[in-house]
């Protein structure tokens, strides 16, 4: 390939990068914003002691679902990526994304009957409320439908970004009507949790929907001839297991407000909860790269095309870090007011949490491209690595600060987290990026 063809190929990936990136974002921010309504409805109403009961029944029941989940768009993606590649079969590419619902369908079902059995134990560990303990079975349901790798894997690879954006926003406003609902009709922490459930149910069987259209649209039917067994070989398997452990391990970076709950009270998790939903739009922001730009990087490891694969990554890297120091920047002078304008006085505290989060998320951005590019290249193997060195130098920041400096250590946590989790993989991308297509490390 030439330097000019190289030039002209990666002008045309940024452009649609861009293009679809932007659209991820420019939903997520909408959606955010509505989310944040309703983030306010449900404050306001409860207060942070009933609003921080309502969040360890949350993210509990998300870490039941990344421990029994798989990324199982990340696979489908890849493969469906070198399936096409070699023959272009749409047989053998609907049986990847068989593969890939079958998954999603067992995973959340496990989860959810775990997510019963396991509540008194998890009620014990983390000394729950009676409030929280009555609450955690009944949230399972929303466990149950949270079925989204296939129906997202189908949007993202037939480059239907703009069904995934018209989702989010109507999933958002599904959430705000509703949460608005019970403020009218039961403004109470059961309400708010019947509310949260419904809402979460409908928007994903929304996700279910377009994503089973899209699918249909471009050929790939439940009644293929191609057997699941012909395209899941030991590669995938491999793929899927680095995939599988990465998943489990990040479940311990959900139970960060579960372990400020138990060291100090539910309030101070609402707190961190709250600080944490500000720092969502960075992170948001950031995501919508990883989710536009994988597809291309799959497409050109498969190829074989890692000179522009290579300069591909190095350019976003930059552009996204660099766009991640603004919100840090503007919520340092207007974080402050803004949270006691709209949250109330008694969510003030979570301030210098936020910031905090706000600058981890700095060193993050412009390390996060580097984890489609191990994935793309077949390395989740490494890509788990980053994450257990991260994780572990999170937890041990976590279980130290937390005790003294509630909240607040436990953005430390996330700071240093997101730290580390860049060096590594740095390090880790820097060993894997040459490595010849369709090796899994």
């Amino acid at each position: 390939m030439t330097e000019r063809a190289t030039d002209s190929d990666l002008k045309s990936l940024q452009t649609r990068l861009i293009a679809n990136a932007g659209k991820l974002f420019s939903s997520t921010t909408i959606a955010s914003l509505i989310g944040v309504v309703s983030f306010v409805v449900v404050t306001r109403a409860l207060g942070p002691s009933q609003f921080g009961a309502l969040v360890l029944v949350y993210t509990f029941g998300n870490a039941m679902t990344r421990l029994c989940g798989f990324q199982t768009w990340e696979t489908i993606i890849r493969f469906s990526a070198r399936e096409n590649a070699a023959s272009e079969d749409d047989g053998r590419t609907s049986a990847v994304f068989r593969f890939g619902w079958l998954l999603d369908v067992l995973s959340c079902a496990v989860a959810a009957v775990l997510m019963v059995i396991l509540t008194g134990l998890a009620a014990e560990l983390f000394n729950w409320s009676d409030q929280v303990r009555g609450a955690v079975p009944w949230y399972a349901v929303a466990v149950a439908a949270s079925i989204t790798g296939a129906p997202t894997a189908a949007l993202r690879y037939f480059n239907r970004f703009d069904l995934i954006a018209w989702q989010r926003i109507s999933a958002a406003l599904v959430r705000l009507v509703i949460m608005l609902l019970v403020v009218v009709i039961e403004p109470t922490f059961t309400g708010f949790l019947v509310g949260w459930i419904v809402s979460h149910v409908v928007g994903h069987v929304l996700l279910i929907v377009l994503g089973l259209s899209v699918q249909r649209g471009n050929g790939l039917t439940f009644s293929g001839s191609t057997p699941v067994r012909e395209v899941v070989d030991r590669e995938v398997w491999r793929f899927l297991g680095a995939s599988k452990a990465n998943n489990v391990i990040r479940v311990f970076r959900e139970l960060d407000a579960q372990i400020v709950a138990a060291f100090v009270d539910e309030a101070a998790a609402g707190l961190l909860r709250v600080a944490r939903q500000l720092a969502a739009i960075v992170v948001r922001f950031v995501d919508a790269f990883f989710e536009a730009i994988y597809p291309d990087l799959a497409d050109l490891a498969a190829k074989g095309e890692i000179a522009l694969f290579r300069k591909f990554i190095r350019n976003v890297s930059v552009q996204v870090g660099v766009v991640t120091l603004l919100p840090l920047v503007g919520f340092i002078f207007l974080g402050e007011w803004f949270l006691n304008l709209v949250f109330g006085t008694a969510y003030a505290p979570a301030y210098v949490t936020a910031c905090v989060l706000f600058g981890g998320l700095v060193a993050w951005g412009f390390a996060q491209p580097l984890a489609p590019g191990l994935m793309a290249l077949g390395a989740p193997g490494k890509l788990f690595v980053v994450n257990l060195v991260a994780t572990c130098v999170y937890l041990v920041v976590l279980l130290v600060l937390t005790p003294d400096l509630s909240h607040v250590g436990a953005a430390l946590a996330m700071a240093s987290l997101h730290v580390s989790w860049g060096l590594t993989a740095v390090l880790m991308y820097r060993g894997v990026r040459d490595i010849p297509t369709g090796v899994t490390s």
